[in-house]
């Protein structure tokens, strides 16, 4: 599933969607007639993720969003992460970046009610990206061994609850689009 936040632009036509589910599938299909408006096309590639990516949601375009928000969000808003030690919004504008995706490995999914290790994976497309790690790393607190593993290659952060997971999500191994 991946949302993408922007601007509201005004648009015409009609949009349908249908979600359907089976014992081992989620499906999100979608329709248009006379659709005049942008499309819905995600910056971020969930096809790129982990072949064993159980769960996946991305988001394209919440970093701008919440900036151009924050002067309008209710000041409890705004207090309940201001605790975190946050340069707010600019941290949190860096974390969600230009676009956000959060996925779980399969094992995961099947196992969460007695795993001792989630495989839970973040990738971000940033203008900073290592501001993004850094706030991720504040907001993770510091466990020891540690809670998230981090890695910056360029505008993109990469993290995940494993260093393995974390290495897997940023290319290593076999890609969900290579499933059939």
């Amino acid at each position: 599933l991946h949302l993408v936040v922007r601007e509201y632009e005004p648009a015409t036509g009609r949009l349908a969607f249908a979600t359907r589910f089976t014992a081992d599938t989620l499906e999100v299909a979608g329709i248009s007639r006379g659709y005049t408006g942008d499309p819905f096309l995600p910056d971020g590639d969930l096809g790129a993720l982990p072949a064993d990516t159980g769960a996946a949601i991305g988001l394209t375009g919440a970093g701008k969003a919440l900036a151009q928000a924050w002067a309008e969000l209710p000041q409890e808003a705004k207090d309940s992460v201001s605790g975190f030690g946050l340069d707010v919004p600019d941290d949190l504008v860096a974390l969600l970046g230009n676009s956000l995706t959060l996925s779980a490995s399969t094992d995961t999914i099947q196992q969460f009610t007695n795993s001792s290790t989630l495989e839970i994976g973040l990738r971000v497309n940033s203008d900073d990206a290592a501001r993004a790690e850094a706030v991720l790393q504040k907001l993770g607190g510091t466990t020891t061994p540690p809670s998230v593993f981090t890695r910056v290659d360029g505008s993109v952060l990469v993290a995940g609850t494993t260093a393995d997971y974390r290495d897997r999500i940023a290319g290593g191994g076999a890609r969900l689009a290579d499933n059939q």
